[in-house]
């Protein structure tokens, strides 16, 4: 196919209708997905705009006053009238089915030419960029990019008695602070010293989400995958790490006994070698294989060469949240400036290495940090939560940990409250 495909007779159709035709036929279209965008014809788009703003002014959807509010834009009274008498069906849904249809056929024959060029010039980023818009096109495309719109679906969710899609946490004294948890478009971020378990935290935030019955993948670009699951295996069977790993002084029964548990407990992420892996990258396989969660475990270890080229990276990645439409969770390093070998500080925003664009970008930032001494950590800790958008900032859950399961639901929640008193507290798992 040599021209773009489009749908020509119905946007007339649609829009002659919305003209002539009953005043609640523009809303009923909009409210089945109709955006300006999806339209071919950039007078199509100004028209159907036009009559937006004219509707959300609640003044009559009509020819006279549609006409005046387009003629600035060089579309004259005469071609509004011409489009008034080509009105079908009251009934919308047909012809904005196929306009949107036909949109999203043009976008992908415009990312197809657009493969096809940056193959040809050998742009490994532009053929990503490519690859992510055939994807995530029927997300962008159905998306209100105008202010009408907009105002429409906030009041449609003010008035829906649904419930709001929320991500709950393990850590119920957080979602205080955090109403619900996480949402689908947030960035998190997690920071904390090395050594201090954040990819264990990580792993039962990913836990919980997963029973909640999210699709969650991991980009592991620091462990590979097998040292991965030992791990995981490891905080669930009470077996080190290490032994499950390289097999050393693992018997017989240990060996047989972890096997049957992975066996019967897969794990509940997709764990994705990403060593090397731009955050484009990570982001287009995200929207490839739909996940609802995904983590970066570390970003720091993103390939770049400059402060400026890793900012540009965790710009990249933050955006996941948005286009891949998943919540979206990054673990970050921190630098060694205030680490003097006998006690960890608890961290704060300005100990995130190598960028202050983490604090910028970030709906939540959560900070772990274990009580310690003379470089031996104790059995007691805390998880703050150093900034919130949208909620209250400051707050912090107390943690312990011993061998055992990931605690998450209710139930353990409350055994682990009854037993230390009033304090607030979960466990997180070691091996």
């Amino acid at each position: 196919m040599n021209e773009a495909p489009t749908a020509l007779a119905e946007e007339e159709e649609v829009l002659g209708t919305a003209l002539s035709g009953p005043q609640n036929y523009l809303w009923l279209a909009v409210k089945l997905g109709l955006r300006p965008e999806h339209f071919y014809l950039p007078k199509h788009r100004r028209i159907l705009r036009a009559m937006m703003e004219v509707g959300l002014q609640k003044r009559p959807i009509d020819s006279m006053t549609v006409g005046a509010a387009v003629e600035q834009h060089g579309i004259s009274q005469d071609e509004i009238n011409r489009l008034a008498l080509k009105s079908s069906s009251f009934d919308p849904e047909p012809r904005v089915e196929r306009i949107i249809q036909i949109a999203e056929r043009r976008n992908q024959w415009e990312a197809a030419h657009q493969i096809i060029n940056a193959s040809q010039a050998g742009d490994d980023e532009e053929l990503a960029r490519a690859l992510a818009r055939v994807q995530s096109s029927v997300r962008l495309e159905m998306k209100s990019h105008d202010r009408v719109s907009a105002s429409k679906d906030f009041a449609d969710h003010l008035r829906s008695e649904l419930p709001l899609e929320r991500f709950s946490i393990p850590w119920k004294a957080l979602e205080e602070y955090s109403p619900g948890g996480f949402l689908r478009h947030h960035f998190v971020s997690i920071i904390g010293w090395s050594g201090h378990g954040k990819s264990i935290m990580l792993d039962q935030m990913l836990t919980g989400f997963s029973e909640q019955g999210y699709k969650v993948g991991l980009y592991m670009t620091e462990m590979d995958r097998r040292e991965r699951v030992s791990r995981y295996v490891a905080a669930h069977t009470g077996i080190p790490a290490a032994k499950l790993l390289l097999k050393n002084g693992l018997d017989g029964y240990e060996a047989n006994r972890a096997a049957e548990w992975i066996e019967q407990n897969p794990l509940p992420f997709d764990p994705i070698d990403a060593e090397g892996w731009s955050a484009m990258r990570i982001r287009q396989h995200a929207i490839l294989n739909e996940y609802d969660v995904i983590a970066v475990d570390t970003v720091n270890n993103i390939p770049h060469r400059r402060r400026e080229d890793f900012e540009d990276e965790i710009r990249t990645l933050a955006s996941a949240a948005k286009i891949a439409g998943a919540l979206t969770i990054g673990v970050f390093q921190l630098n060694q400036q205030r680490r003097d070998g006998n006690v960890d500080p608890p961290p704060s925003l300005r100990d995130i290495r190598e960028t202050g664009l983490v604090e910028h970008l970030s709906d939540r930032i959560l900070a772990l940090h274990w009580d310690n001494e003379n470089g031996q950590q104790y059995d007691s800790g805390t998880i703050r939560l150093l900034k919130c958008r949208g909620g209250k900032q400051g707050g912090k859950v107390d943690v312990g940990r011993r061998p055992g399961t990931f605690r998450f639901n209710d139930a353990a929640m409350s055994k682990a409250e009854k037993a230390a008193g009033a304090r607030q507290t979960d466990e997180i798992v070691f091996s």
